[in-house]
Protein backbone atom coordinates (compact mmCIF):
# COMPACT_ATOMS: atom_id res chain seq x y z
CA UNK A 1 0.00 0.00 0.00
CA UNK A 2 1.49 3.33 -1.06
CA UNK A 3 1.83 6.37 1.15
CA UNK A 4 -1.15 8.10 -0.53
CA UNK A 5 -3.40 5.09 0.08
CA UNK A 6 -2.26 4.83 3.71
CA UNK A 7 -3.00 8.52 4.26
CA UNK A 8 -6.44 8.24 2.66
CA UNK A 9 -7.18 5.12 4.70
CA UNK A 10 -6.22 6.91 7.92
CA UNK A 11 -8.40 9.89 7.01
CA UNK A 12 -11.36 7.66 6.14
CA UNK A 13 -11.05 5.63 9.35
CA UNK A 14 -10.81 8.73 11.56
CA UNK A 15 -13.65 10.44 9.69
CA UNK A 16 -15.89 7.41 9.93
CA UNK A 17 -15.41 7.10 13.68
CA UNK A 18 -16.14 10.79 14.26
CA UNK A 19 -19.01 11.11 11.78
CA UNK A 20 -20.74 8.05 13.25
CA UNK A 21 -20.31 9.35 16.79
CA UNK A 22 -20.98 13.07 16.27
CA UNK A 23 -22.61 13.57 12.88
CA UNK A 24 -21.54 15.93 10.11
CA UNK A 25 -21.96 19.36 11.72
CA UNK A 26 -20.41 18.41 15.05
CA UNK A 27 -17.27 16.97 13.43
CA UNK A 28 -14.53 19.34 12.35
CA UNK A 29 -11.71 18.83 9.90
CA UNK A 30 -9.25 19.65 12.68
CA UNK A 31 -10.72 16.85 14.87
CA UNK A 32 -10.40 14.41 11.98
CA UNK A 33 -6.78 15.45 11.38
CA UNK A 34 -5.99 15.09 15.07
CA UNK A 35 -7.56 11.62 15.24
CA UNK A 36 -5.80 10.53 12.03
CA UNK A 37 -2.53 12.05 13.29
CA UNK A 38 -1.97 14.02 10.09
CA UNK A 39 -1.83 17.65 8.97
CA UNK A 40 -5.34 18.86 8.17
CA UNK A 41 -4.18 20.21 4.78
CA UNK A 42 -3.84 16.56 3.69
CA UNK A 43 -7.58 16.10 4.17
CA UNK A 44 -8.29 18.99 1.80
CA UNK A 45 -5.67 17.67 -0.62
CA UNK A 46 -7.18 14.16 -0.76
CA UNK A 47 -10.90 14.93 -0.39
CA UNK A 48 -11.47 18.62 -1.12
CA UNK A 49 -13.94 19.49 1.63
CA UNK A 50 -15.93 17.98 4.48
CA UNK A 51 -18.98 17.20 2.31
CA UNK A 52 -16.84 15.24 -0.14
CA UNK A 53 -15.21 13.45 2.79
CA UNK A 54 -18.64 12.49 4.21
CA UNK A 55 -19.61 11.00 0.85
CA UNK A 56 -16.24 9.23 0.57
CA UNK A 57 -16.77 7.59 3.98
CA UNK A 58 -20.20 6.31 2.93
CA UNK A 59 -18.80 5.08 -0.38
CA UNK A 60 -15.93 3.36 1.43
CA UNK A 61 -18.38 1.50 3.68
CA UNK A 62 -20.37 0.41 0.64
CA UNK A 63 -17.34 -0.73 -1.32
CA UNK A 64 -15.99 -2.82 1.52
CA UNK A 65 -19.27 -4.42 2.51
CA UNK A 66 -21.22 -5.15 -0.64
CA UNK A 67 -20.72 -6.35 -4.14
CA UNK A 68 -22.22 -4.48 -7.05
CA UNK A 69 -23.90 -7.68 -8.18
CA UNK A 70 -25.75 -8.09 -4.87
CA UNK A 71 -27.21 -4.60 -5.18
CA UNK A 72 -28.28 -4.79 -8.83
CA UNK A 73 -32.07 -4.87 -9.05
CA UNK A 74 -33.81 -7.12 -11.56
CA UNK A 75 -37.45 -6.71 -12.58
CA UNK A 76 -37.38 -9.48 -15.19
CA UNK A 77 -38.17 -12.19 -12.62
CA UNK A 78 -41.28 -10.45 -11.30
CA UNK A 79 -42.45 -8.51 -8.26
CA UNK A 80 -41.77 -11.19 -5.64
CA UNK A 81 -38.14 -11.53 -6.78
CA UNK A 82 -37.67 -7.74 -6.93
CA UNK A 83 -39.06 -7.29 -3.41
CA UNK A 84 -36.93 -10.10 -2.07
CA UNK A 85 -33.84 -8.45 -3.57
CA UNK A 86 -34.75 -4.97 -2.36
CA UNK A 87 -35.80 -5.91 1.16
CA UNK A 88 -33.35 -8.75 1.83
CA UNK A 89 -30.31 -6.93 0.41
CA UNK A 90 -31.10 -3.71 2.26
CA UNK A 91 -31.87 -5.57 5.49
CA UNK A 92 -28.63 -7.57 5.37
CA UNK A 93 -26.60 -4.53 4.40
CA UNK A 94 -27.95 -2.40 7.28
CA UNK A 95 -27.68 -5.27 9.76
CA UNK A 96 -24.03 -5.80 8.80
CA UNK A 97 -23.21 -2.05 8.61
CA UNK A 98 -24.71 -0.21 11.57
CA UNK A 99 -22.33 2.71 10.93
CA UNK A 100 -24.14 3.58 7.69
CA UNK A 101 -27.48 3.61 9.52
CA UNK A 102 -26.09 6.04 12.08
CA UNK A 103 -24.59 8.27 9.38
CA UNK A 104 -27.91 8.33 7.54
CA UNK A 105 -29.74 9.24 10.74
CA UNK A 106 -27.30 12.10 11.32
CA UNK A 107 -27.63 13.11 7.67
CA UNK A 108 -31.41 13.49 7.99
CA UNK A 109 -30.88 16.00 10.80
CA UNK A 110 -28.58 18.22 8.74
CA UNK A 111 -29.62 21.42 6.97
CA UNK A 112 -27.60 20.32 3.96
CA UNK A 113 -28.93 16.75 3.86
CA UNK A 114 -29.40 16.86 0.08
CA UNK A 115 -25.77 17.86 -0.45
CA UNK A 116 -24.62 15.03 1.81
CA UNK A 117 -26.82 12.34 0.28
CA UNK A 118 -24.88 11.73 -2.92
CA UNK A 119 -25.72 8.84 -5.18
CA UNK A 120 -23.91 5.53 -4.98
CA UNK A 121 -24.33 2.14 -6.59
CA UNK A 122 -26.40 1.16 -3.54
CA UNK A 123 -28.78 4.10 -3.67
CA UNK A 124 -32.43 3.08 -3.67
CA UNK A 125 -32.86 5.52 -6.55
CA UNK A 126 -31.34 2.72 -8.64
CA UNK A 127 -34.69 0.96 -8.11
CA UNK A 128 -36.64 3.44 -10.25
CA UNK A 129 -36.14 1.59 -13.55
CA UNK A 130 -37.13 -1.85 -12.19
CA UNK A 131 -40.18 -0.32 -10.46
CA UNK A 132 -41.26 1.37 -13.69
CA UNK A 133 -40.76 -1.92 -15.55
CA UNK A 134 -42.90 -3.76 -12.99
CA UNK A 135 -45.56 -1.08 -13.28
CA UNK A 136 -45.52 -1.47 -17.07
CA UNK A 137 -45.90 -5.25 -16.59
CA UNK A 138 -48.89 -4.49 -14.27
CA UNK A 139 -47.22 -6.27 -11.33
CA UNK A 140 -47.05 -3.00 -9.36
CA UNK A 141 -49.98 -0.61 -9.34
CA UNK A 142 -49.11 1.93 -12.06
CA UNK A 143 -50.84 4.73 -10.12
CA UNK A 144 -48.23 4.54 -7.33
CA UNK A 145 -45.36 7.03 -7.35
CA UNK A 146 -42.02 5.14 -7.72
CA UNK A 147 -40.32 7.49 -5.21
CA UNK A 148 -43.01 6.70 -2.63
CA UNK A 149 -42.57 2.97 -3.30
CA UNK A 150 -38.85 3.37 -2.58
CA UNK A 151 -39.58 5.32 0.61
CA UNK A 152 -42.05 2.64 1.68
CA UNK A 153 -39.61 -0.25 1.11
CA UNK A 154 -36.61 1.44 2.72
CA UNK A 155 -38.72 2.54 5.70
CA UNK A 156 -39.92 -1.02 6.29
CA UNK A 157 -36.34 -2.23 6.63
CA UNK A 158 -34.94 0.77 8.51
CA UNK A 159 -37.87 0.70 10.91
CA UNK A 160 -37.16 -2.89 11.92
CA UNK A 161 -33.52 -2.10 12.62
CA UNK A 162 -33.85 1.33 14.24
CA UNK A 163 -37.20 1.43 16.03
CA UNK A 164 -38.15 -0.31 19.22
CA UNK A 165 -41.77 -1.20 19.68
CA UNK A 166 -41.39 -3.29 22.82
CA UNK A 167 -39.90 -6.29 21.06
CA UNK A 168 -37.13 -6.55 23.64
CA UNK A 169 -39.72 -7.23 26.35
CA UNK A 170 -40.91 -10.33 24.58
CA UNK A 171 -38.70 -13.09 23.31
CA UNK A 172 -35.80 -12.27 21.00
CA UNK A 173 -37.09 -10.22 18.05
CA UNK A 174 -36.99 -12.38 14.94
CA UNK A 175 -35.69 -10.05 12.22
CA UNK A 176 -35.67 -12.85 9.65
CA UNK A 177 -39.33 -13.56 10.40
CA UNK A 178 -40.05 -9.84 10.17
CA UNK A 179 -38.35 -9.75 6.78
CA UNK A 180 -40.60 -12.57 5.48
CA UNK A 181 -43.72 -10.80 6.75
CA UNK A 182 -42.47 -7.58 5.18
CA UNK A 183 -42.07 -9.30 1.81
CA UNK A 184 -45.63 -10.62 2.04
CA UNK A 185 -47.21 -7.28 2.98
CA UNK A 186 -45.15 -5.25 0.52
CA UNK A 187 -46.30 -7.52 -2.29
CA UNK A 188 -49.97 -7.20 -1.22
CA UNK A 189 -49.77 -3.43 -0.95
CA UNK A 190 -47.96 -2.80 -4.24
CA UNK A 191 -49.98 -5.09 -6.50
CA UNK A 192 -52.74 -3.55 -8.56
CA UNK A 193 -56.14 -3.78 -6.90
CA UNK A 194 -57.83 -7.00 -8.02
CA UNK A 195 -61.33 -5.47 -7.81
Amino acid sequence: MGKVHRTEAKILAASRALFVKNGFSATSISEIAKKAKINQSLIYHHFGDKEALWKAVKKDILLHQSSLEDLKMDASKGLKHFLKQAIKNRYEFYRDNPDILRMMAWQRLENKKDALAGGTHASPNQWIEPILALQKQKEIDPTLDPQMIILFLVSLVEGALTQNYGWEKSSQFDLDGYMLKTLHWAEKILQPNAN
